[in-house]
């Protein structure tokens, strides 16, 4: 069972599939992944072909890491309504599934894209009867999915600065959720 061949309706009837990553794939991956280091290298005075260069390396290895440790793991590309907008690295392994990473494009970030992905991941790692688990370094995606992995079949459920990281529509699905499933609820907030 795997997510490639699946079809996600959103909301407002954009559909989301998945296709499998291949080597002509490999710039735009490289787009989607140097979208996400921006913040981080404005943080530097290196010039355009030194951020360029380190970028290129940090990607080249990770790529790498995914082939070496997770072969037999999804490499997709994300589409919606057929054009590319980012990409889903799931690693199907004995015990359990993993969710290497997960990136859009800024210009597709919250935008009720993520959300149903992550959804249909942990259904289908449910109906397999195995955990669901997140690897990147994604804080906003942990905390989303340990919220839901908390609310399964729980009386009390504790959140501390649970939501602090999620865009602003992400928050309001979790939140929602977590009210209407937890029978008392505690948060913890952080000046």
């Amino acid at each position: 069972m795997g997510i490639e061949g699946k079809e996600i309706q959103l909301e407002d009837k954009r559909l989301v599939t998945f296709r499998r990553a291949t080597s002509g794939d490999e710039q735009f991956l490289l787009g989607v992944y140097t979208s996400t280091r921006q913040d981080e290298l404005a943080l530097t005075n290196w010039d355009d072909a030194q951020r360029d260069a380190f970028v290129r390396m940090q990607f080249d290895a990770q790529q790498t890491h995914y082939r070496q440790y997770y072969a037999e793991g999804e490499h997709l590309i994300i589409l919606v309504d057929g054009t590319a907008v980012g990409r889903l690295y799931v690693a199907n392994l004995k015990e359990k599934r993993e969710i290497l990473d997960i990136t859009l494009l800024p210009q597709h970030r919250s935008a009720g894209i993520g959300t149903p992905i992550i959804r249909e991941l942990m259904a289908e790692a449910a109906l397999l009867g195995k955990p669901e688990d997140v690897t990147v370094s994604n804080e906003g995606l942990r905390q989303w999915l340990e919220v839901f992995r908390v609310l399964q079949g729980s009386e009390l459920v504790l959140l501390d600065e649970s939501f602090a990281a999620l865009d602003p529509e992400t928050m309001l699905t979790c939140l929602e959720t977590t009210m209407r499933r937890a029978r008392t609820l505690l948060v913890i907030a952080h000046p």
